[in-house]
């Protein structure tokens, strides 16, 4: 088997996010992705530093590309996530599970009152679990939700998560109150 078909191997298999709004309009994300990869792809890379950093490059610019597929905005002004920062890990000693984070972050004019944050993002079949955490800063109250996901608002926080063959994408919208 060659390298790309070993890379052809590596599927996901759960995804999950983090969002931590500021007051100041600055939200930070953590995405992840866990992998089943029973070929070791990524091990494998490991053992040529260049091929990894190679790599590691491809998913950075990949992750970027797709961001700059979607349409955002905080409070009608359109914003651009960026692409941080990545990382390639393993869940414990299993070499066939490894997890890739990306570090985003995209940032508008929140203001005192009601603001809003809105994705619109191609729509999609899901092809594994996904679930994300969205935080606000204290005392934030969250009184609108448009999404496709199922989801549960907690104080001034709110979880949203979607199964394996769900659709979702479309347009997203969060409003809240600061």
């Amino acid at each position: 088997m060659n390298d790309s078909e070993i890379e052809n191997e590596v599927k996901p298999i759960f995804a999950q996010a983090f969002f931590m709004g500021s007051k100041e309009g600055v939200i930070k994300q953590v995405l992840q992705y866990d992998y089943h990869d029973p070929g070791c792809y990524y091990k494998n890379l490991f053992q040529n530093e260049k091929e990894y950093e190679k790599e590691l490059t491809k998913l950075f610019q990949n992750m970027q590309i797709f961001l700059d597929e979607e349409t955002n905005f905080i409070n009608g002004e359109r914003i651009y996530p960026e692409v941080k920062m990545i990382d390639l890990g393993f869940r414990g000693e299993v070499d066939t599970m490894p997890f890739i984070t990306w570090i985003i972050e995209f940032s508008g004019k929140f203001k005192k009152g009601i603001n809003e944050y809105e994705a619109i993002t191609p729509e999609e079949e899901l092809e594994y679990n996904c679930r994300s955490l969205w935080s606000f800063p204290e005392n934030t109250r969250v009184i609108k939700i448009e999404t496709k996901m199922e989801y549960e608002i907690i104080n001034n926080h709110v979880v949203f998560w979607a199964y394996k063959g769900q659709v979702i994408g479309g347009k997203e919208l969060i409003r809240f109150i600061l």
